[in-house]
């Protein structure tokens, strides 16, 4: 297993984990969101993703989803890549010592138990860190709460992806949309101008704010 799997919001861009880390968290802006409100955000992110795995069966792995080269399979595996990287990230080490915490085999020994083990892992790891703390990036230093809000807003976003995927629910919770919102619709046109996210849809001003957070993720 190597970084160049991982990805940020939308599939398909082949950047590297670290580049696309470094490219969000270090030009992540300031928002209203306290530490606190921003590590239960994170855990309300993760428990999306809890009754959607639930109703994920052998035979939907192979569904495709709203990112065009992935499948439920490929996504999910993506999805639980990405907390694997939480715990070793927060307490301060470099990606490429990060990389060993990483298994092989991202979906044994099934996937209920592998979605939890990797989500209450890194629960925890945030709920015991000073997101304060500096994290190092390859591109240098940066805040835990800016990757933080990255992974918040990746994780939201890849819950209504695999609810699509295995036709399931897809309405998300109401606080985390607004606040995912709040940090996304800040940095949209950066993101796509670094080549991190691809287009936003325009929806009418009627839209709902889950439908404008999709939107500016280019789904919906």
């Amino acid at each position: 297993m190597t970084v160049t799997s991982q990805a940020f919001v939308v599939c398909g861009f082949s950047q590297s984990a670290d580049k696309v880390i470094d490219t969000v968290a270090n030009h992540m802006g300031t928002n209203n969101i306290s530490d606190t409100s921003l590590k239960e955000l994170f855990a309300l992110a993760c428990e999306q993703v809890d009754s959607k795995i639930a109703q994920v069966s052998e035979s939907a792995l192979n569904n495709g989803t709203p990112c065009s080269e992935w499948d439920v399979r490929a996504l999910l595996e993506h999805m639980i890549e990405e907390l694997y990287w939480v715990p070793p990230i927060l307490s301060g080490e470099r990606l490429a010592e990060a990389e060993k915490d990483i298994p092989d085999k991202l979906l044994l020994p099934d996937i209920q138990t592998a979605w939890e083990r990797a989500a209450n892992t890194a629960i925890q790891a945030v709920a015991d860190t000073d997101l304060n703390n500096e994290v190092e990036l390859s591109s240098g230093l940066t805040k835990a709460k800016h990757f933080l809000e990255e992974i918040t807003t990746d994780i939201t976003i890849h819950s209504w992806d695999l609810a699509q995927g295995v036709g399931t629910e897809s309405q998300l919770d109401e606080q985390l949309v607004e606040a995912v919102y709040d940090i996304f619709k800040e940095k949209a046109e950066e993101w796509h101008n670094a080549g991190v996210i691809g287009e936003s849809i325009a929806v009418s001003e009627s839209a709902n704010t889950q439908e404008k957070l999709l939107a500016l993720a280019g789904r919906f």
